[in-house]
């Protein structure tokens, strides 16, 4: 008994290769959008580490100013023999941008971030109990020296390590004509200086 064969006419064809064609252009529409979507995320991402970053590199560089000024008012107070110049300073606040989207920063760095804003809080209350118990101002300004150096010194390592976590590039400051993290860590001005020649005594004997 013959079988009737089955042949597939031209509008099948047509509507097969309409198919074909329909499923890779929504293929192709999900892949864009997808990829668009991707692509908007990371600029949001980038968008909010960059603005926390430099919120805390600008706190890290006030922290550095006010050690200058302690500085600058030590030796104005010494002069004078007034303690006035001492008593206008006072530790920088430290002020978080409006309403970080944190869902774009791990939550390590989210929790530290905001740790240091509460430990800022911390150190502006511990630095007023301490000045009514202290001696003279030249006692107060040398705690605010303390917490402005480590305040500001863990601004800035939290915001390299913010900029590396979202592939930024680090703030070099070191070719600028005050590299202030010096006043932040005193380590790296101790390396910088020159060493002084050894003495007599001191010479290795050849």
């Amino acid at each position: 008994m013959a079988t009737a064969g089955f042949e597939i006419g031209p509008a099948a064809w047509a509507f097969g290769g309409a198919v074909v064609v329909a499923i890779f252009n929504q293929g192709v529409t999900l892949w864009k959008e997808r990829r668009q979507r991707k692509d908007d995320h990371q600029r949001e991402r980038t968008r909010t580490a960059l603005t926390v970053a430099v919120a805390l590199e600008a706190y890290a560089l006030a922290c550095a100013h006010c050690i200058d000024d302690i500085d600058q008012a030590e030796g104005e107070a010494h002069a004078d023999h007034d303690e006035r110049p001492l008593r206008r300073i006072s530790l920088p606040d430290f002020a978080m941008p409006d309403a970080p989207d944190w869902r774009w920063i791990s939550p390590h760095l989210s929790d530290a971030i905001l740790g240091l804003q509460l430990k800022v809080r911390y150190s502006k209350g511990y630095i007023a109990s301490q000045a009514v118990v202290d001696a003279t101002a030249f006692d107060t300004v040398a705690t605010i020296e303390t917490h402005a150096r480590r305040r500001g010194a863990r601004a800035w390592q939290l915001a390299g390590n913010l900029r590396q976590e979202c592939g930024l590039s680090a703030t070099d400051v070191h070719a600028e004509e005050w590299d202030f993290t010096k006043r932040l860590f005193p380590e790296k001005e101790d390396a910088d200086m020159p060493n002084e020649p050894a003495s007599a005594a001191e010479k290795p004997k050849s």
